[in-house]
Protein backbone atom coordinates (compact mmCIF):
# COMPACT_ATOMS: atom_id res chain seq x y z
CA UNK A 1 0.00 0.00 0.00
CA UNK A 2 2.69 2.48 0.93
CA UNK A 3 4.36 2.04 -2.61
CA UNK A 4 1.25 1.81 -4.53
CA UNK A 5 1.07 5.26 -2.66
CA UNK A 6 4.34 6.81 -3.69
CA UNK A 7 3.94 5.57 -7.35
CA UNK A 8 0.33 7.61 -7.45
CA UNK A 9 2.34 11.04 -5.74
CA UNK A 10 4.98 10.58 -8.52
CA UNK A 11 5.57 12.36 -11.01
CA UNK A 12 5.20 11.48 -15.33
CA UNK A 13 8.28 11.82 -15.60
CA UNK A 14 9.48 9.68 -12.43
CA UNK A 15 6.49 7.16 -13.58
CA UNK A 16 8.16 6.98 -16.89
CA UNK A 17 11.70 6.33 -15.71
CA UNK A 18 10.06 3.55 -13.74
CA UNK A 19 8.20 2.12 -16.71
CA UNK A 20 11.50 2.21 -18.80
CA UNK A 21 14.00 0.53 -16.16
CA UNK A 22 10.93 -2.28 -16.61
CA UNK A 23 11.37 -2.16 -20.24
CA UNK A 24 7.42 -0.99 -20.38
CA UNK A 25 7.99 0.55 -23.49
CA UNK A 26 4.00 1.76 -23.85
CA UNK A 27 4.14 2.88 -20.17
CA UNK A 28 7.00 4.78 -20.49
CA UNK A 29 5.51 6.78 -23.67
CA UNK A 30 2.27 7.47 -21.60
CA UNK A 31 4.10 8.66 -18.48
CA UNK A 32 6.56 10.91 -20.08
CA UNK A 33 3.59 12.51 -22.65
CA UNK A 34 2.05 13.69 -19.44
CA UNK A 35 5.29 15.31 -17.90
CA UNK A 36 5.91 18.91 -18.05
CA UNK A 37 9.18 19.15 -17.18
CA UNK A 38 11.51 16.59 -18.39
CA UNK A 39 15.06 17.09 -18.10
CA UNK A 40 17.03 16.92 -21.40
CA UNK A 41 17.85 12.52 -20.36
CA UNK A 42 14.14 12.46 -20.21
CA UNK A 43 13.18 13.89 -23.40
CA UNK A 44 15.61 11.79 -25.49
CA UNK A 45 14.79 8.45 -23.80
CA UNK A 46 11.24 9.35 -24.41
CA UNK A 47 12.09 9.99 -28.26
CA UNK A 48 13.85 6.62 -28.22
CA UNK A 49 10.59 4.63 -26.41
CA UNK A 50 8.67 6.82 -29.13
CA UNK A 51 10.95 5.09 -31.83
CA UNK A 52 10.57 2.05 -30.28
CA UNK A 53 6.64 1.61 -30.62
CA UNK A 54 7.16 3.27 -34.18
CA UNK A 55 6.10 7.12 -34.05
CA UNK A 56 9.05 8.69 -35.69
CA UNK A 57 7.68 11.81 -36.12
CA UNK A 58 6.76 12.35 -32.40
CA UNK A 59 10.15 11.11 -31.76
CA UNK A 60 11.76 13.67 -34.04
CA UNK A 61 9.52 16.15 -32.72
CA UNK A 62 11.08 15.56 -29.05
CA UNK A 63 14.37 15.90 -29.49
CA UNK A 64 13.75 19.40 -31.30
CA UNK A 65 14.25 20.47 -28.19
CA UNK A 66 17.66 18.55 -26.84
CA UNK A 67 20.48 20.35 -26.99
CA UNK A 68 23.44 18.05 -26.30
CA UNK A 69 22.52 14.73 -27.21
CA UNK A 70 22.29 11.39 -24.10
CA UNK A 71 23.42 7.96 -25.11
CA UNK A 72 19.46 7.61 -25.81
CA UNK A 73 20.12 10.31 -28.13
CA UNK A 74 22.51 8.49 -30.04
CA UNK A 75 20.17 5.79 -30.55
CA UNK A 76 17.41 7.66 -31.59
CA UNK A 77 19.71 9.66 -34.04
CA UNK A 78 20.90 5.80 -35.53
CA UNK A 79 17.30 4.85 -35.45
CA UNK A 80 15.85 7.73 -37.64
CA UNK A 81 18.97 7.57 -40.35
CA UNK A 82 17.76 5.34 -43.14
CA UNK A 83 21.13 5.15 -45.18
CA UNK A 84 23.08 2.27 -43.16
CA UNK A 85 26.57 3.54 -43.73
CA UNK A 86 25.02 7.18 -42.41
CA UNK A 87 23.68 5.34 -39.69
CA UNK A 88 26.87 3.38 -38.86
CA UNK A 89 28.89 6.30 -39.00
CA UNK A 90 26.35 7.83 -36.20
CA UNK A 91 26.78 4.92 -33.79
CA UNK A 92 30.18 4.97 -34.13
CA UNK A 93 30.04 9.02 -33.09
CA UNK A 94 27.93 8.01 -30.31
CA UNK A 95 30.35 5.38 -28.94
CA UNK A 96 32.93 7.74 -28.45
CA UNK A 97 31.29 9.32 -25.67
CA UNK A 98 28.83 6.85 -24.49
CA UNK A 99 28.81 3.00 -23.77
CA UNK A 100 25.36 2.66 -24.85
CA UNK A 101 24.54 -1.09 -25.31
CA UNK A 102 22.27 -0.49 -27.74
CA UNK A 103 25.20 1.55 -30.11
CA UNK A 104 27.43 -1.47 -29.95
CA UNK A 105 24.40 -3.64 -30.94
CA UNK A 106 23.62 -1.39 -34.18
CA UNK A 107 27.11 -0.75 -34.93
CA UNK A 108 27.73 -4.49 -35.45
CA UNK A 109 24.27 -5.21 -37.30
CA UNK A 110 24.89 -2.14 -39.79
CA UNK A 111 28.42 -2.78 -40.62
CA UNK A 112 27.64 -6.74 -41.32
CA UNK A 113 25.12 -5.45 -43.31
CA UNK A 114 27.35 -2.92 -45.14
CA UNK A 115 30.00 -5.00 -45.22
CA UNK A 116 32.37 -2.72 -43.24
CA UNK A 117 35.40 -3.57 -42.48
CA UNK A 118 34.76 -2.82 -38.57
CA UNK A 119 32.20 -5.44 -38.50
CA UNK A 120 34.17 -7.88 -36.53
CA UNK A 121 35.46 -5.97 -33.93
CA UNK A 122 32.24 -4.29 -33.06
CA UNK A 123 29.97 -7.48 -32.81
CA UNK A 124 32.70 -8.68 -30.40
CA UNK A 125 32.38 -5.71 -28.56
CA UNK A 126 28.30 -5.61 -28.37
CA UNK A 127 28.88 -9.49 -27.70
CA UNK A 128 30.84 -8.59 -24.58
CA UNK A 129 28.84 -5.62 -23.35
CA UNK A 130 25.33 -7.55 -24.42
CA UNK A 131 26.45 -11.48 -23.16
CA UNK A 132 22.99 -12.25 -23.27
CA UNK A 133 22.05 -11.52 -26.70
CA UNK A 134 22.29 -13.83 -29.50
CA UNK A 135 22.36 -11.62 -32.39
CA UNK A 136 26.17 -10.70 -31.61
CA UNK A 137 27.38 -13.80 -32.08
CA UNK A 138 25.28 -14.62 -34.81
CA UNK A 139 26.87 -12.24 -36.43
CA UNK A 140 30.11 -13.05 -36.04
CA UNK A 141 29.10 -16.56 -37.03
CA UNK A 142 28.34 -14.80 -40.31
CA UNK A 143 31.52 -12.91 -40.77
CA UNK A 144 33.56 -16.26 -39.96
CA UNK A 145 31.76 -18.41 -42.55
CA UNK A 146 32.21 -15.41 -45.00
CA UNK A 147 36.15 -15.83 -44.08
CA UNK A 148 36.40 -19.29 -44.13
CA UNK A 149 36.92 -19.57 -40.59
CA UNK A 150 34.25 -22.99 -39.90
CA UNK A 151 35.80 -23.59 -36.56
CA UNK A 152 35.81 -20.68 -35.49
CA UNK A 153 32.12 -19.85 -36.86
CA UNK A 154 30.63 -23.79 -35.05
CA UNK A 155 31.99 -21.98 -31.80
CA UNK A 156 30.03 -19.18 -32.01
CA UNK A 157 27.30 -21.20 -32.93
CA UNK A 158 27.11 -23.53 -30.25
CA UNK A 159 27.63 -20.66 -27.83
CA UNK A 160 24.57 -18.88 -29.52
CA UNK A 161 22.59 -22.05 -29.44
CA UNK A 162 22.67 -21.48 -25.55
CA UNK A 163 20.88 -18.16 -25.41
CA UNK A 164 16.95 -17.53 -26.15
CA UNK A 165 16.26 -16.15 -29.10
CA UNK A 166 13.07 -14.26 -31.17
CA UNK A 167 11.83 -16.64 -34.29
CA UNK A 168 13.72 -14.19 -36.68
CA UNK A 169 17.38 -14.95 -35.02
CA UNK A 170 16.23 -18.95 -34.77
CA UNK A 171 15.55 -18.80 -38.45
CA UNK A 172 19.19 -17.28 -39.18
CA UNK A 173 21.07 -19.74 -37.10
CA UNK A 174 19.03 -22.42 -38.71
CA UNK A 175 20.61 -20.77 -42.12
CA UNK A 176 24.01 -20.43 -40.49
CA UNK A 177 23.93 -23.93 -39.50
CA UNK A 178 23.00 -25.11 -42.44
CA UNK A 179 25.67 -22.83 -44.29
CA UNK A 180 28.44 -24.27 -42.03
CA UNK A 181 27.89 -27.69 -43.54
CA UNK A 182 25.98 -29.14 -40.49
CA UNK A 183 22.03 -29.72 -41.30
CA UNK A 184 21.70 -31.90 -38.22
CA UNK A 185 21.64 -28.94 -36.23
CA UNK A 186 20.07 -26.65 -38.64
CA UNK A 187 17.17 -28.69 -38.62
CA UNK A 188 17.17 -28.75 -34.94
CA UNK A 189 17.10 -24.97 -34.52
CA UNK A 190 14.29 -25.08 -36.80
CA UNK A 191 12.15 -27.04 -35.10
CA UNK A 192 12.43 -25.36 -32.18
CA UNK A 193 9.69 -22.90 -33.68
CA UNK A 194 7.19 -25.54 -33.76
CA UNK A 195 5.97 -24.24 -37.40
CA UNK A 196 5.60 -25.79 -41.21
CA UNK A 197 8.08 -23.63 -42.55
CA UNK A 198 9.95 -24.51 -46.67
CA UNK A 199 13.46 -23.18 -45.02
CA UNK A 200 13.04 -26.05 -42.05
CA UNK A 201 11.43 -28.42 -43.89
CA UNK A 202 14.19 -28.17 -46.38
CA UNK A 203 17.15 -28.41 -43.60
CA UNK A 204 15.32 -31.22 -42.41
CA UNK A 205 15.33 -33.44 -44.83
CA UNK A 206 18.89 -32.95 -45.92
CA UNK A 207 20.07 -33.83 -42.71
CA UNK A 208 17.56 -37.05 -43.07
CA UNK A 209 15.05 -36.25 -40.17
CA UNK A 210 11.86 -37.64 -40.70
CA UNK A 211 10.22 -34.60 -39.66
CA UNK A 212 11.28 -32.76 -43.10
CA UNK A 213 9.43 -34.52 -44.62
CA UNK A 214 6.70 -34.86 -42.62
CA UNK A 215 6.41 -30.84 -42.92
CA UNK A 216 6.77 -30.84 -46.23
CA UNK A 217 3.69 -32.85 -46.88
CA UNK A 218 2.10 -30.59 -44.97
CA UNK A 219 3.34 -27.34 -47.19
CA UNK A 220 1.34 -26.55 -50.23
CA UNK A 221 3.44 -23.51 -51.91
CA UNK A 222 5.05 -24.45 -55.47
CA UNK A 223 8.11 -24.29 -53.55
CA UNK A 224 7.26 -27.26 -51.62
CA UNK A 225 5.98 -28.89 -54.88
CA UNK A 226 9.35 -28.58 -56.02
CA UNK A 227 10.84 -29.81 -53.29
CA UNK A 228 9.18 -32.80 -53.48
CA UNK A 229 9.53 -32.87 -57.13
CA UNK A 230 13.34 -33.25 -56.42
CA UNK A 231 12.97 -35.84 -53.48
CA UNK A 232 11.04 -38.50 -55.98
CA UNK A 233 13.02 -37.77 -59.06
CA UNK A 234 16.35 -38.92 -56.84
CA UNK A 235 14.44 -41.70 -55.36
CA UNK A 236 13.42 -42.74 -59.10
CA UNK A 237 17.04 -42.25 -59.88
CA UNK A 238 18.27 -45.19 -57.81
CA UNK A 239 15.02 -47.39 -57.87
CA UNK A 240 15.08 -51.22 -59.25
CA UNK A 241 13.27 -50.81 -62.57
CA UNK A 242 9.74 -51.91 -61.50
CA UNK A 243 6.68 -51.13 -59.37
CA UNK A 244 8.54 -48.86 -56.90
CA UNK A 245 10.58 -47.11 -59.33
CA UNK A 246 6.84 -46.44 -61.32
CA UNK A 247 5.53 -45.20 -57.79
CA UNK A 248 8.32 -42.58 -57.60
CA UNK A 249 7.84 -41.40 -61.58
CA UNK A 250 3.95 -41.06 -60.77
CA UNK A 251 4.85 -38.95 -57.45
CA UNK A 252 7.52 -36.77 -59.45
CA UNK A 253 4.31 -36.20 -61.97
CA UNK A 254 2.29 -35.15 -59.89
CA UNK A 255 4.46 -32.82 -57.81
CA UNK A 256 5.63 -31.41 -61.23
CA UNK A 257 1.94 -30.51 -62.09
CA UNK A 258 1.74 -29.07 -58.51
CA UNK A 259 4.79 -26.29 -59.20
CA UNK A 260 3.09 -23.81 -60.99
CA UNK A 261 4.73 -20.65 -61.70
CA UNK A 262 8.30 -22.39 -61.13
CA UNK A 263 7.36 -24.63 -64.24
CA UNK A 264 9.63 -22.66 -66.38
CA UNK A 265 12.41 -22.11 -63.69
CA UNK A 266 15.91 -23.64 -64.09
CA UNK A 267 15.85 -25.63 -61.06
CA UNK A 268 12.36 -27.24 -61.94
CA UNK A 269 13.44 -27.54 -65.82
CA UNK A 270 16.65 -29.45 -64.28
CA UNK A 271 14.52 -31.99 -62.11
CA UNK A 272 12.30 -32.77 -65.12
CA UNK A 273 15.19 -33.30 -67.10
CA UNK A 274 16.33 -35.86 -64.79
CA UNK A 275 12.68 -37.13 -64.66
CA UNK A 276 12.90 -37.79 -68.24
CA UNK A 277 16.46 -39.81 -68.41
CA UNK A 278 14.77 -41.70 -65.63
CA UNK A 279 12.03 -42.76 -68.43
CA UNK A 280 14.56 -43.04 -70.94
CA UNK A 281 14.49 -40.14 -72.93
CA UNK A 282 17.88 -38.44 -72.86
CA UNK A 283 16.73 -36.32 -75.76
CA UNK A 284 14.23 -34.91 -74.10
CA UNK A 285 16.37 -34.39 -70.79
CA UNK A 286 18.96 -32.23 -73.20
CA UNK A 287 16.59 -30.03 -74.58
CA UNK A 288 14.96 -29.14 -70.51
CA UNK A 289 18.57 -28.79 -69.80
CA UNK A 290 19.59 -26.15 -72.86
CA UNK A 291 16.29 -24.41 -71.92
CA UNK A 292 17.50 -23.97 -68.42
CA UNK A 293 20.30 -22.36 -68.89
CA UNK A 294 18.88 -20.18 -71.49
CA UNK A 295 15.62 -19.22 -69.36
CA UNK A 296 18.40 -18.30 -66.67
CA UNK A 297 21.85 -18.18 -67.81
CA UNK A 298 23.82 -17.01 -64.39
CA UNK A 299 22.15 -20.39 -62.73
CA UNK A 300 24.85 -22.68 -62.38
CA UNK A 301 22.94 -26.45 -61.96
CA UNK A 302 21.84 -26.79 -65.29
CA UNK A 303 25.24 -25.99 -67.07
CA UNK A 304 26.51 -28.87 -64.15
CA UNK A 305 23.89 -31.17 -65.03
CA UNK A 306 24.12 -30.69 -69.15
CA UNK A 307 27.38 -31.46 -68.70
CA UNK A 308 27.17 -34.45 -67.28
CA UNK A 309 24.53 -35.82 -69.47
CA UNK A 310 27.00 -34.78 -72.35
CA UNK A 311 29.82 -36.63 -70.24
CA UNK A 312 27.01 -39.53 -69.86
CA UNK A 313 26.94 -39.63 -73.50
CA UNK A 314 30.92 -40.39 -74.57
CA UNK A 315 30.69 -36.30 -75.38
CA UNK A 316 33.25 -35.34 -72.50
CA UNK A 317 35.32 -33.22 -74.44
CA UNK A 318 32.08 -31.22 -75.69
CA UNK A 319 31.18 -31.21 -71.99
CA UNK A 320 34.39 -29.41 -70.87
CA UNK A 321 33.85 -27.23 -73.76
CA UNK A 322 30.57 -26.34 -72.71
CA UNK A 323 31.54 -25.58 -68.95
CA UNK A 324 34.46 -23.51 -70.33
CA UNK A 325 31.86 -21.21 -72.55
CA UNK A 326 29.48 -20.64 -69.02
CA UNK A 327 29.18 -17.04 -67.51
CA UNK A 328 30.78 -16.31 -64.18
CA UNK A 329 28.28 -17.20 -61.75
CA UNK A 330 29.75 -15.35 -58.28
CA UNK A 331 32.89 -16.44 -56.37
CA UNK A 332 31.40 -19.29 -54.61
CA UNK A 333 29.45 -21.02 -57.76
CA UNK A 334 32.52 -20.28 -59.82
CA UNK A 335 34.64 -22.98 -57.93
CA UNK A 336 31.97 -25.61 -58.20
CA UNK A 337 32.01 -24.72 -61.88
CA UNK A 338 35.86 -25.22 -61.51
CA UNK A 339 35.73 -28.64 -59.34
CA UNK A 340 32.61 -29.90 -61.67
CA UNK A 341 35.21 -29.46 -64.64
CA UNK A 342 38.25 -30.70 -62.53
CA UNK A 343 36.33 -34.11 -61.55
CA UNK A 344 35.53 -34.38 -65.47
CA UNK A 345 39.39 -33.88 -66.40
CA UNK A 346 39.93 -36.39 -63.83
CA UNK A 347 37.68 -39.32 -65.50
CA UNK A 348 39.09 -38.07 -69.00
CA UNK A 349 42.95 -38.88 -67.73
CA UNK A 350 43.36 -34.52 -67.97
CA UNK A 351 43.90 -33.57 -64.61
CA UNK A 352 45.66 -30.39 -63.73
CA UNK A 353 46.40 -30.23 -60.25
CA UNK A 354 47.64 -26.81 -59.82
CA UNK A 355 44.25 -25.34 -60.64
CA UNK A 356 42.73 -28.36 -58.88
CA UNK A 357 44.41 -26.89 -55.85
CA UNK A 358 43.48 -23.33 -56.49
CA UNK A 359 40.23 -24.42 -56.14
CA UNK A 360 40.92 -26.30 -52.84
CA UNK A 361 42.41 -22.81 -51.40
CA UNK A 362 39.31 -21.24 -52.53
CA UNK A 363 36.78 -23.18 -51.23
CA UNK A 364 38.76 -22.80 -48.15
CA UNK A 365 38.92 -19.14 -47.68
CA UNK A 366 35.02 -18.89 -48.37
CA UNK A 367 34.05 -21.41 -45.37
CA UNK A 368 32.42 -24.11 -48.80
CA UNK A 369 32.09 -27.32 -46.72
CA UNK A 370 30.42 -29.01 -49.64
CA UNK A 371 33.48 -27.37 -52.17
CA UNK A 372 35.89 -27.79 -49.80
CA UNK A 373 34.91 -31.69 -49.38
CA UNK A 374 34.50 -32.59 -53.38
CA UNK A 375 37.92 -30.95 -53.97
CA UNK A 376 39.95 -32.50 -50.94
CA UNK A 377 38.45 -35.83 -52.26
CA UNK A 378 39.41 -35.06 -56.09
CA UNK A 379 43.09 -34.66 -54.76
CA UNK A 380 43.15 -37.40 -52.62
CA UNK A 381 42.11 -39.78 -55.15
CA UNK A 382 44.90 -38.47 -56.76
CA UNK A 383 47.82 -38.71 -54.36
CA UNK A 384 46.19 -42.20 -53.23
CA UNK A 385 49.41 -43.30 -54.27
CA UNK A 386 50.84 -41.96 -51.17
CA UNK A 387 48.79 -42.52 -47.79
CA UNK A 388 50.70 -39.87 -46.25
CA UNK A 389 49.62 -37.39 -48.58
CA UNK A 390 45.99 -38.48 -49.60
CA UNK A 391 45.33 -39.46 -45.72
CA UNK A 392 44.54 -35.77 -44.49
CA UNK A 393 42.73 -35.01 -47.59
CA UNK A 394 40.31 -37.80 -47.49
CA UNK A 395 39.94 -36.94 -43.74
CA UNK A 396 38.82 -33.75 -45.02
CA UNK A 397 36.74 -34.48 -47.21
CA UNK A 398 34.66 -36.86 -45.05
CA UNK A 399 34.86 -34.01 -42.17
CA UNK A 400 33.33 -31.48 -43.91
CA UNK A 401 31.39 -33.83 -46.42
CA UNK A 402 30.00 -36.21 -44.26
CA UNK A 403 30.42 -40.31 -44.04
CA UNK A 404 29.09 -40.74 -47.22
CA UNK A 405 32.15 -39.48 -49.37
CA UNK A 406 34.17 -42.01 -46.80
CA UNK A 407 31.94 -44.93 -48.50
CA UNK A 408 32.68 -43.48 -52.01
CA UNK A 409 35.92 -43.89 -51.49
CA UNK A 410 35.52 -47.45 -50.69
CA UNK A 411 35.14 -48.01 -54.51
CA UNK A 412 38.07 -46.70 -55.41
CA UNK A 413 40.45 -49.23 -55.12
CA UNK A 414 43.50 -46.51 -54.66
CA UNK A 415 41.74 -44.77 -51.97
CA UNK A 416 40.53 -48.29 -50.31
CA UNK A 417 44.08 -48.17 -49.27
CA UNK A 418 44.32 -44.96 -47.94
CA UNK A 419 41.48 -45.87 -45.34
CA UNK A 420 42.56 -49.09 -44.95
CA UNK A 421 46.07 -47.60 -43.82
CA UNK A 422 47.24 -46.09 -40.47
CA UNK A 423 46.84 -43.05 -41.61
CA UNK A 424 43.17 -43.35 -41.11
CA UNK A 425 43.27 -44.80 -37.68
CA UNK A 426 42.08 -41.67 -35.63
CA UNK A 427 38.85 -42.69 -37.53
CA UNK A 428 38.56 -46.06 -35.34
CA UNK A 429 37.63 -43.69 -32.46
CA UNK A 430 35.25 -41.51 -33.98
CA UNK A 431 31.76 -42.80 -34.03
CA UNK A 432 31.12 -40.89 -36.90
CA UNK A 433 33.91 -42.60 -39.09
CA UNK A 434 34.54 -46.14 -37.50
CA UNK A 435 31.89 -48.08 -39.28
CA UNK A 436 33.98 -46.74 -42.59
CA UNK A 437 37.21 -48.57 -41.29
CA UNK A 438 35.58 -51.53 -40.43
CA UNK A 439 33.87 -51.94 -43.96
CA UNK A 440 37.09 -51.34 -45.65
CA UNK A 441 39.08 -54.27 -43.85
CA UNK A 442 35.69 -56.56 -44.65
CA UNK A 443 36.42 -55.77 -48.38
CA UNK A 444 38.61 -57.66 -50.30
CA UNK A 445 41.91 -56.48 -52.01
CA UNK A 446 41.56 -55.61 -56.02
Amino acid sequence: MIWLGLLACSSPAERGDQAWAEQDIEGAVLAYSLGQDLSDAQIQRYARALMQVGDTDGAQEAMSVVAVLSGDGWVVQVLSEPDPVLALGIAEAGLEDFAEPALFLKACTLALQTGHGSAMEHCTQAALVLPQDPLPRLAMAELSLQQGLLPSARELLESASRLEMDRDERLWLASLWEGAGDPEQACSAGLVLAEDLYSVAAVCISAQRPAGEAMLGRLESPEAAALRLRLAVGRAEVATPGPVQVKQVAIAHAALRQCGELLSTPAVLTDAARLALVEADPAKAEALLLQATQVRPAELAPWLNLARLMARDGRGESALELLDSAPSFGPTEDLALHLERHQLSQSLGALDVVALQEVLDGCARQGHARCLAESSYLMALHLADDPHQAGPLLDQAVLYGGASLGFRALSEPALLKVVRSSEMSAWDQDPRFADIRVQAQKMPTR
